[in-house]
């Protein structure tokens, strides 16, 4: 019996040697032929419309221990191209220090560092698919997005990354081309877990709209369920400028994110501004929206001034459709200040009415907006927008006023048609009273209601 083991004993060893001596040789003539390897996976492993090339290489293994290996991997002039979808990616410089090791519970994959540098333009054309899959609502689809970073997360550690791209041509379905510049850094020593980010974007359309943000976002929420994300975006267009700053903060089923900073719109003869800010909160059963607009500026009009305004959005969501077919509900209120009475008018006015001439005057705007209706193209008429506007009562000895409108809008392919409606009313109880305040702003009343009283 002893015999018997001991032959199985030199049996196992010598396999055990051999596996080594062949691994050994397998990773040798890898590191010294790797265009030969390449061709090889190539042929065998790859799609057949998958072509990747390069002018250098540099790649260098050690072997730490069992089945756990340490390589350093350097490309210069990559170029990888695929017909379906069409993507072609000229990278100048790829980097890649990695250590595997498949006993880890934690990391199977850690990256201790990823240099990518693109100098020529990246092109990829997204090629929509109807797969079946069930639709998801934004919330499902933002949660989704960060369950497969974090999938990912606890396969792979990400110590130092640096990337940039100086032009990526992202085509979509219609032949429209986004053009985007993107830069991005994380240091392990310096910041660890925390990832700095520059991205600038340009819109086609009739007016090109650029876009420019720069940030950097916590990846702890493997650990604590938690993701946030800060930064700044600004936005230019000839007939729009926007600066803006941001948070977003999520959490396992609460998304919070929070807007504020400068709007300006340039017109020929207006200079509007206005520093708005928002709050955003989505969760499973919606999005609830808060717009502050305050230092609200250059609205045309004499007699009245807008400068602040408050809105309120709420948008329903249902589970696996994106866009709820029940309406999105809104509110708006602002005060609108009252110009047409001076300072020294108010005493003298307010005894001949017996009343308090208020200096704001507020008007509300309440209603509901079919999302889905907007942006699809129905084949019948469907409803798309219903709005109530009312502006507050007046009511003294000089008149009542009493006002409020409607407006209903359904869409039909891409045709709006609209069904406004007023109602107003006004009663002067003291037209004497009514033409003094006249007078004083210098208002000719023609007769013969001048001599009315």
């Amino acid at each position: 019996m002893s015999g018997i083991l001991k032959k199985i004993f030199k049996f196992f060893m010598f396999f055990v040697l051999t596996l080594i001596v062949l691994t050994a040789g397998l990773i040798a003539w890898v590191m010294i032929n790797p265009k030969s390897v390449w061709v090889i996976v190539e042929k065998h492993f790859l799609p057949p419309d998958l072509k990747v090339t390069w002018e250098e290489i540099d790649f260098r293994s050690t072997h730490l221990s069992g089945l756990s290996f340490n390589f350093a991997l350097e490309f210069h002039e990559l170029q990888i191209k695929k017909a379906q979808p069409p993507l072609d990616f000229p990278i100048h410089f790829l980097r890649l220090e990695a250590s595997i090791d498949p006993r880890n519970s934690e990391h199977k994959v850690v990256i201790h560092n990823w240099q990518l540098r693109a100098e020529k333009s990246l092109r990829f054309k997204w090629i929509s698919k109807n797969s079946g899959k069930t639709e998801r609502n934004p919330f499902q689809y933002l949660q989704d997005s960060l369950g497969h970073v974090k999938s990912l997360r606890r396969l792979i550690k990400l110590e130092n990354l640096e990337i940039d791209v100086k032009q990526f041509l992202l085509e979509l379905t219609g032949g429209k081309i986004f053009p985007l510049s993107i830069e991005a850094m994380q240091n392990q020593g310096r910041t660890p877990n925390l990832l700095k980010y520059k991205i600038s974007v340009k819109i086609p359309g009739q007016q090109t709209t650029n876009i420019n943000s720069r940030g950097q976002f916590s990846l702890n929420f493997l650990d604590d369920d938690k993701f946030q994300l800060n930064g700044s975006a600004n936005l230019s267009r000839h007939d729009i400028k926007a600066t803006q700053t941001f948070k977003v903060a999520y959490s396992k089923d609460t998304a919070n994110i929070y807007l504020s900073g400068f709007l300006l719109i340039p017109r020929k003869t207006l200079r509007i501004t206005a520093r708005p800010s928002a709050h955003m909160k989505l969760t499973a059963k919606g999005a609830e929206i808060d717009l502050n607009i305050v230092s609200l500026k250059g609205l045309p009009g004499e007699l009245m001034k807008i400068d602040s305004a408050q809105v309120h959005l709420s948008s329903p969501f249902d589970k696996g459709i994106f866009w709820s077919k029940r309406p999105t509900t809104l509110s708006l209120s602002c005060p609108i200040k009252i110009f047409f009475i001076d300072k020294d008018m108010r005493p003298p006015l307010e005894k001949a009415c017996q009343c308090k001439i208020p200096e704001l005057w507020m008007a509300h705007v309440e209603g509901q907006a079919w999302v889905e209706n907007l942006l699809s193209l129905p084949a019948h008429a469907v409803p798309a927008l219903d709005l109530r506007l009312r502006l507050e009562d007046v009511d003294n000895k000089l008149l009542s006023l009493n006002s409020a409108a409607q407006l209903q809008v359904t869409k039909e392919l891409n045709k709006f048609s609209m069904a406004p409606q007023i109602d107003a009313q006004a009663v002067i109880h003291s037209f004497q009273g009514l033409r003094n305040f006249l007078d004083a702003k210098g208002v000719l009343i023609p007769a013969p209601l001048s001599v009315l009283d």
